[in-house]
Order: C-alpha cells, then structure tokens, then sequence
C-alpha cells in the first residue's frame, strides 16, 4: 500500500524535464498574444448575449501550469452578473471563486496561471450590448478597464495597502492614473470625497496617515474608497469582512449595499459566510472543485437547495436556538486537482448517489427559470442546458 502511495506521488527527473518544456511552450504563446497591444479589436471584440448583464462567464477554464502538472483550478464555469445586483459567490477555500475574479481582471499569477479557453464578456455600456472578451484582451486595454470600469476589494487590507505611501497618495494614485487631466487639487478633492464617502469623519487626518495608524475596519474602508474612486459598473468584493469583528462587518456590509445602490454598481460578492450572501445577494452561485454544482436566486439556494453539495453547506452551519451536539460536517476530501476525474466531482463524498453517478460528468439541468443545478437527480424533471467543458491541455 505505501509503495503504490510513493509511486503515485512520484515523478522522475525525465517527466519533470517534459512538464517544464511543455509549460514553458504553451505560457510563452499565451503571454505573447496577450501582449500583442495592437492586435485586431474584433479578436477580442464582442456582444453580450443578454446586455442587462455587466458579465457574462462562458464556460472558462483557467489553468495553472505547474511542476506537478496542469491544475484546472477553473474549468469550464459558467454564470452572469446583471447591472445593478449582487451576486454571491460561495463555496470551500481552493473551489476557484477568487481565480475567477482573477481571471476577470487579467491579475493571475503569470505566466504559470493562464486562462485559456471560454469568454468573459464585459459590458462596455454603451447601450448597444458590445463587450469586451477578457480573454483575448491586451494588456494595454485591460489597463484602462482595471481600477476603471472593474475595481476589486481584496481580502486583507494591511497586505493590500502599501505600507510606505500615506492614505491621501494611494488613492490619488488611482483617479490620476485614469483621469489625467485632472489638476492636482481636483484629484485631492476627490480623494477627500470618497473618505468621507465610506464613513471616514477624520478625513483630513486619515488622508496624511500611514496604514499601520489605523484599526482593521478603517483600512477596509480605504480599500473601499480606492475601489470606488473612478465609479466602477462592476466591484469584486473578495471576502471584504474575514479579518473584521461582528460589529464592523455589519457597518462594512450596509456601506457597500449603500454605495451600490448610489452608484448603480453591481457586485461580485466572494466569502464562505452564508450569512453575509443570504443578507446581500441577490443571485448565489454555488462552486465546488472548480465548477459552478449550483445557482439561482437567493431564495433558490437558500430555501430550495437541491445539489448535495449545497445541502451539506446548509447543514454545516449553525443555527441560532438550535441546540446540537456537534455540527454536520461533509465527508471525505476534494479530488486531486492535477487528476479530477472524468465523473462527478463529489461523487465518492456524496450520500445520495443515484446509479447514474456512475456515467460522466452531470450536465448543468435548469429545474425552475432562475434555478439551475449539476446532479443526476433531477435529469428526468429538468431540462438539459448544456455540459461544462474542459480544455484539451496537449492541443495547446
């Protein structure tokens, strides 16, 4: 048993010499036509399928080309984000809700983590559905869209705010880099106004200090105000309230409600609290090993879960006045992302399989108009919309 253990985690010298080559050709092609800035627009050119959507994710796959092998940390999702709502992302740590974000706004960890098939269509809001595919969308574009039209709210302020540069600068930096025709002292109007914006009274005070000089939820709201300096249509908010207490969290929430509703923006909520979704989302989307097992609105997922999977998050958590012994827990581990298999991923830690289990990968089944799942149950009593689909790593 522990020589077959040793055997499967083992590569030779010879495989990992073929693993490097192979990476190494395959990102160098990537990252030169992502690079070519004077590419034909209509390859990345295109039109929403739906223009009340600011994005639309089509089946993409992100891959991360590693030493060990391909890991398809992103495989073949597949959800939209309408303007004006909140969409909540959910699922364990490694499911692949913050690489999709990532993907979305071209900050993957390159050139080893490369998205290399599907769209992601962004709405350029002219009124006439054109969009941008992020994919094929050169870096000198994306510059223009990222901190513009798209902002993201990272997960831990102190790490991403810089330490060396006072408050007042970090923001700045971000309405002149896309409004360079504003004067100096616009731009500190600006910034002053959107301190004041997320709550901050000392605004004066805050806007001349370091970030070490201020608490946790104060820096969050820094990283608001950053977030919100250019007005973006589209805010990924990656688990804005982790490091913060019960009372901040709550202030962090209602002012990021507040502000989408002023600003008519629409939000990529990503967190593993399903109490934060169940209070701000207006959509859910369910991830699971890479893959989207789950979405509709939030009364959908909330009152009406139909994946396993998404039942086994609904029992796992606890609830108030209900007194037990221990909190359920769903068995087993998550694939080995190197080597998913070619059946449901949650298969061997589901318990209710049916015999269709057994066959390939379940396709998505629409089981009301706002309520899709990924499970054999509902085959016979839904309708078939399509199966995700991966990309032949070797054809690359």
């Amino acid at each position: 048993m522990a020589s077959e253990k040793k055997k499967s985690s083992y590569i030779s010298g010879r495989e990992s010499r073929k693993i490097t080559r192979f990476n190494r050709r395959v990102t160098r092609r990537l990252e030169k036509e992502r690079a070519d800035a004077n590419k034909d627009p209509a390859l990345y050119t295109t039109v929403m399928k739906n223009p009340d959507n600011v994005v639309e994710f089509d089946n993409v796959c992100t891959y991360f080309f590693t030493d060990v092998g391909v890991v398809k940390a992103v495989d073949g999702v597949s959800y939209e984000i309408p303007v004006g709502k909140t969409v909540g992302v959910v699922g364990e740590s490694g499911c692949g809700k913050s690489v999709t974000s990532l993907s979305l706004m071209q900050l993957l960890q390159r050139p080893s983590g490369q998205t290399v098939g599907g769209e992601i269509r962004f709405n350029l809001g002219l009124g006439d559905g054109k969009a941008y595919n992020i994919v094929n969308t050169p870096n000198a574009i994306m510059e223009k869209i990222r901190g513009n039209r798209i902002s993201m709210i990272f997960q831990e302020p102190m790490t991403a705010l810089n330490p060396v540069f006072r408050i007042g600068q970090q923001v700045d930096e971000v309405t002149e880099l896309h409004h360079p025709e504003m004067s100096k002292e616009d731009v500190k109007a600006r910034t002053l106004e959107m301190l004041e914006l997320v709550g901050i009274a000392n605004k004066e005070g805050v806007y001349n200090m370091y970030p070490h000089e201020l608490s946790g939820g104060m820096r969050q709201r820094v990283c608001i105000a950053i977030a919100l300096a250019c007005s973006p249509s589209l805010i990924i908010a990656d688990e804005p309230t982790t490091a913060l207490d019960v009372t901040i969290q709550a202030q962090i929430l209602d002012l990021l409600q507040n502000l989408k509703n002023k600003l008519n923006s629409s939000i990529m909520l990503i967190t593993h609290d399903l109490g934060v979704v169940a209070g701000m989302a207006d959509y859910v989307v369910v991830m699971y090993a890479g893959r989207v097992v789950e979405k509709g609105t939030t009364d959908d997922i909330f009152h009406h879960p139909s994946h396993p999977y998404t039942i086994g998050l609904m029992r796992s958590k606890p609830v108030v006045g209900k007194k037990v012994e221990e909190l359920y827990n769903i068995p087993g581990s998550v694939p080995n992302p190197v080597e998913m298999p070619d059946y449901c991923y949650f298969r061997d830690r589901c318990e209710m399989q049916c015999d269709k289990c057994a066959g390939q990968y379940p396709p998505e089944i629409r089981i009301s108009d706002t309520h899709i799942v990924t499970c054999y149950r509902y085959m016979d009593g839904g309708e078939v919309i399509g199966y995700p689909k991966s990309v032949d790593v070797e054809a690359l």
